[in-house]
């Protein structure tokens, strides 16, 4: 039950970026000098560094604790969203968003290697989805109520 618990944090913090998209949208063309083509290379950036961690991983998770790589993505992830808060410049932004992809690509490839060798894996995995789909359901509900309480603007590097 720990595992799966854990595994399906995991996946959350990995796959938030996914389910806050539109927000990080906004959010990079509210920087100046940006536009459409700079939010998607920022966007597209985090997940290519997602995907880079999680193979670079693949390859090591066997020989190292799923607990640390899930607590050190996490840390990197929260590191490089925090930093996204305090961006004022284009370059900033995406070195931020490539530091938080990195975090979230560890997390995810742990969540996968973790609900893999459990007894039964298929029945754990679509259980990650669920919580993964209500995690995004929550949040693309929610992010509007609590833009207008944070005093409007977008919560995409708030959250």
């Amino acid at each position: 039950m720990r595992l799966m618990i854990g595994a399906a944090a995991a996946t959350c913090i990995a796959n938030i970026s996914w389910w806050m998209q539109p927000e990080i949208v906004s959010e990079v063309l509210s920087v100046p000098g940006t536009g459409e083509a700079q939010a998607g290379f920022v966007v597209s950036a985090e997940f290519a560094a997602m995907a880079l961690a999680s193979i670079v991983l693949a390859r090591v998770v066997r020989k190292t604790s799923y607990l640390m790589i899930a607590a050190m993505g996490t840390l990197i992830a929260i590191a490089g969203a925090t930093l996204s808060v305090f961006v004022t410049t284009y370059a900033v932004l995406v070195l931020s968003r490539l530091v938080t992809g990195l975090g979230e690509g560890g997390a995810l490839m742990v969540s996968a290697a973790a609900v893999a060798h459990l007894p039964d894996p298929d029945r754990a995995y679509a259980k990650l989805n669920i919580v993964n789909i209500s995690l995004g359901a929550a949040a693309t509900f929610l992010l509007p109520s609590l833009s207008a309480a944070m005093g409007g603007g977008s919560t995409a590097f708030r959250v």
